[in-house]
């Protein structure tokens, strides 16, 4: 990791707490804490796995539009097309961060719910996968809009879509190659870390597999495209 790179995720850790991203969050997973373990047993462990996945692993989805549409109105994104910054250093700047945020919720959800120390590995490697694929295209998507409501509201129809095949996990058994798509697969293994269902090796192989191309296929064509907006550098 390079002093540069080093110093923007700094810089955007304090432009997180600035416009109060980071506080807000403190308090969203205060609250489902509490629930966690005011429920006890009642809560299913399905029901943490589907909280985490449509939470904490997709939150950067929304904030990094938040973040890109708060820099384009203060004509900081202006300054670093005119800068050595380039596409890759941040948006790699953004991931890293944004997903640290969603890895920290994520621990204190699993250790609210008494999860065993042994299943954190896939829960934090799906959260982290699944982060870094929602905030690339997060930032594709932003790139469309002005204002954050716009994003907010616009963005609706574009991650709808990306989310829905999680839904497969709901089908048993679920043939193999289902697991090739990301989302299927970013979800089925937060339920395995949680001990829903059963996986075999071949399918935790694929699932992970999954995770990992979608993680960097979406950062690789988003970087190339975030090259209209910074420059090629």
């Amino acid at each position: 990791m390079t002093p540069k790179l080093v110093a923007l995720i700094q810089n955007d850790f304090r432009l997180q707490w600035r416009y109060r991203i980071i506080a807000a969050y403190i308090v969203v997973v205060a609250l489902y804490a509490t629930i966690i373990i005011s429920a006890q047993d009642a809560l299913p462990n399905w029901a943490i796995a589907i909280l985490i996945y449509s939470d904490p692993a997709v939150l950067g989805f929304f904030f990094l539009g938040g973040l890109m549409m708060l820099e384009k109105g203060e004509n900081v994104r202006t300054a670093l097309a005119m800068s050595a910054i380039s596409p890759t250093q941040y948006l790699a700047a953004k991931s890293i961060s944004l997903t640290i945020i969603a890895l920290g919720a994520v621990v204190v959800i699993a250790l609210c719910a008494k999860t065993p120390i042994q299943a954190m590995p896939i829960i934090l490697f799906a959260t982290a996968t699944t982060s870094i694929m929602f905030i690339s295209i997060g930032a594709i998507v932003a790139l469309r809009f002005k204002t954050i409501n716009g994003y907010l509201i616009g963005s609706v129809p574009f991650v709808t879509p990306l989310i829905a095949p999680a839904a497969l996990n709901l089908i048993d058994p679920l043939p193999l190659y289902a697991f090739i798509l990301p989302p299927t697969a970013q979800l089925k293994l937060l339920l395995v870390g949680f001990s829903v269902g059963s996986a075999s090796l071949a399918v935790i192989t694929v699932c992970v597999l999954s995770c990992m191309s979608g993680a960097i296929g979406s950062f690789c064509f988003t970087q190339h495209l975030l090259k209209s907006e910074l420059g090629d550098k």
